[in-house]
């Protein structure tokens, strides 16, 4: 599977799974669980969409 490219400042970053949960912790205040929670939630949105995706 692809990363998810993520825009900031008009630079292409892309994000591995430890980093966005690192983030997640340090920047949005959730715990451990919220963190993995919500990727998990990510991914499955992605992985049910991603033909739809690559067609657009």
């Amino acid at each position: 599977m692809n990363k998810i490219e993520i825009n900031i400042e008009n630079q292409k970053v892309w994000f591995g799974k430890k980093d966005l949960l690192k983030f997640g912790i340090n920047y949005c205040y959730l715990s451990k669980n919220e963190v993995e929670k919500y990727y998990a939630k990510c991914i499955k949105a992605l992985t049910e969409s991603i033909y739809e995706l690559e067609q657009y």
